[in-house]
């Protein structure tokens, strides 16, 4: 039985769907952990981010319109369910586990995951952005 992520996930799209003829919708992701008093980008492979690019340092700020952004995350473009759901195999693959005497893979680490969704009003032009999952 999926949980809370995975069905969220699906549902994201199922609106997408819904709304593609009055809105141009766009979907991104960037995936966290808090490890040890850092924070770590998920989608950051061996040092080096998805793209190649040497890691960069991660700020936690507040924009004018007072959403919260992790300025230095790596963000991936999602255009389809299977996508979103790639990068959440990736960024999960990459979190701290180890074993403890209650569960031999538990989390080390606090998991960050925002879904970024802007919309376009096709017929007014108005865009809204929106991170509707952050955990």
């Amino acid at each position: 039985m999926p949980g809370i992520l995975p069905r969220a996930m699906a549902d994201i799209f199922r609106r997408k769907a819904e709304m593609e003829h009055d809105y141009e919708v766009n979907i991104k992701t960037y995936m966290l952990e808090l490890y040890n008093d850092q924070l770590l980008d998920l989608l950051v492979v061996h040092g080096k981010n998805s793209s190649g690019g040497k890691k960069t340092h991660l700020d936690i700020k507040k924009d004018s319109k007072g959403m919260i952004f992790v300025a230095g995350a790596t963000i991936k473009e999602c255009p389809n369910l299977k996508a979103l759901q790639d990068l959440w195999a990736v960024g999960e693959s990459n979190r701290h586990v180890g074993a403890t005497k209650m569960n031999a893979g538990s989390s080390r680490s606090h998991l960050i995951i925002s879904i970024l969704i802007e919309t376009k009003d096709r017929a007014t032009g108005k865009v809204s952005v929106r991170a509707v999952f952050n955990n």
